[in-house]
C-alpha cells in the first residue's frame, strides 16, 4: 500500500506514454517522448529514493514498523519502478498486450515465489520487500526495448504531454486516495489487531478495483487511437463497463453470501470476525471500479473533468474517514456512501456529455 501511494507518479508516466504512443504509433515523436521521459524521470526517481531513505526512521515510527529497513529496501527499487512504467506505457500504447501481460506475470510470480521463500527462511518483512524490488527488475526486463536515437520532442508536444500528464495525475491521485487512504487511516487509528483485520478485508475488497485495471489497460490505448482518428468509441466503454460491472457484481454477491469462508480461506480462522465488513467493503470498491472505468475512458478521449471528479471523490473520502474513524465498521460504511455517490456522479456526468461532438485536444476545454 505504501508503495502504491508513493508511486502514482509511475502510473501517471505509464498512462501518458500509452496515450501518446497509441496516437502516434508510427511517428518519430513517440520515440522522442519515450527517451525524454526516461531521462527526465531519472533525477526524480533518485530524489524520491533519497527522500524515502532519509525519512525512513520517522515513517517507521509513525506507522509502527519494527524497523526502517523495509523502507530503505523499497527506496532502492523506485528508479527501476519508474523506468519500467515508461516501457510498459510504450508496449501498452502499441497494443502489444501479450508483452504487457508477460510483464505483470513476471512481476507477480517473482514477488510471490521469492517473497514466500525469503519469509519462510526467516527474513520476514525485509525478505518480502526484497522480493518486491526484484520483481520490479524482472518486469522491466520483459518490457524493456532499445529506444531509437531521437532528439527531444517539440515544445508543442511537450506542452500537450504535460497538460495530459497533469490530468492523468489527478485521476490517479484520486484513485490512490480511494484505494489506499482508508488502510493508512486504519493503521494510524487502530490497535494492530483491528488494523490487521481491516487490512485483510481491504485486500479482498480491492479485488473489484484490481479486476478493472486490465480492462482499462486494454481499452485505453484503443480509445485514444480511435478517437484521434475520429472514429466512434462508445461501444468500447459499454463493453468495459459490462466487464467491470459484471465481475464486480459477482464478487460482491460472493462477499455477501460467504464472507467468513473467504476470509478464512485467504488469511485463516482468526480473521473470520471481520466477516460483517467484507460485503459492504466489496460493494464500495465495485462502485469505485465502475466510476474509474468511466473516468479513464473519457481521459483517453482527452476530456479532463472526470479526473477532477475522481480527485474530488478521493479527497472527500479521506476527509470523511479522518473525521469518522471510530471503528473499522464506520470506515467501511463511509466508503459505501462515498462510492455510491461517486458512481452516481460518474454516470450522470457521462450521460450529460455531448458524445456526438468528439473532443480531439485537451486544449479545447471540457
Amino acid at each position: 500500500t505504501f508503495l502504491l501511494v508513493l508511486t502514482f507518479l509511475a502510473s501517471t508516466a505509464q498512462t501518458t506514454v500509452t496515450r501518446f504512443v497509441a496516437m502516434r504509433a508510427h511517428d518519430l515523436s513517440s520515440h522522442q517522448l519515450q527517451r525524454w521521459l526516461l531521462r527526465s524521470l531519472r533525477p526524480v526517481s533518485i530524489g524520491l529514493a533519497i527522500g524515502l531513505i532519509v525519512s525512513a526512521p520517522w515513517l517507521a515510527g509513525a506507522f509502527r514498523l519494527s524497523s526502517p529497513l523495509p523502507l530503505v529496501l523499497l527506496a532502492a527499487g523506485i528508479p527501476v519502478y519508474l523506468a519500467q512504467a515508461v516501457h510498459r506505457g510504450v508496449v501498452q500504447g502499441q497494443e502489444r498486450f501479450a508483452t504487457l501481460a508477460g510483464s505483470y506475470q513476471a512481476e507477480m510470480w517473482v514477488r510471490l515465489i521469492m517473497g514466500a521463500g525469503l519469509v519462510a527462511a526467516g527474513f520476514s518483512v525485509s525478505g518480502a520487500t526484497t522480493a518486491l524490488i526484484v520483481s520490479f527488475a524482472a518486469s522491466w526486463l520483459v518490457v524493456r526495448q532499445p529506444v531509437p536515437s531521437a532528439g527531444s520532442p517539440t515544445i508543442g508536444l511537450r506542452h500537450e504531454m504535460w497538460t495530459f500528464a497533469r490530468s492523468a495525475a489527478l485521476l490517479l491521485a484520486g484513485e490512490t486516495l480511494i484505494c489506499h487512504g482508508d488502510l493508512i487511516i486504519a493503521k494510524l487509528s487502530f490497535d494492530p489487531g483491528p488494523a490487521g483485520a481491516y487490512a485483510a478485508v481491504g485486500v479482498i475488497g480491492r479485488l473489484a478495483l484490481l479486476g478493472s485495471w486490465p480492462v482499462v489497460a486494454l481499452v485505453f490505448p484503443i480509445v485514444a487511437r480511435r478517437h484521434a482518428a475520429g472514429e466512434p468509441t462508445g461501444r468500447l466503454l459499454a463493453g468495459a463497463v459490462a466487464l467491470v460491472g459484471g465481475g464486480s457484481l459477482l464478487l460482491t454477491v460472493a462477499a455477501m453470501a460467504v464472507p467468513g469462508q473467504m476470509l478464512e480461506l485467504a488469511f485463516g480462522p482468526e480473521y473470520v470476525g471481520a466477516a460483517p465488513w467484507l460485503g459492504p467493503y466489496v460493494a464500495a470498491t465495485a462502485c469505485f471500479a465502475v466510476a474509474r472505468t468511466v473516468f479513464a475512458y473519457h481521459l483517453a478521449r482527452g476530456i479532463r473533468t472526470g479526473a477532477r471528479l475522481a480527485l474530488a471523490g478521493g479527497v472527500l473520502e479521506v476527509a470523511a474517514l479522518s473525521l469518522l474513524h471510530g471503528s473499522p465498521a464506520t470506515l467501511v460504511w463511509v466508503q459505501v456512501a462515498v462510492g455510491l455517490g461517486l458512481l452516481a456522479v460518474a454516470i450522470g456526468w457521462h450521460l450529460s456529455r455531448p458524445h456526438l461532438a468528439p473532443v480531439h485536444s485537451l486544449t479545447k476545454g471540457d
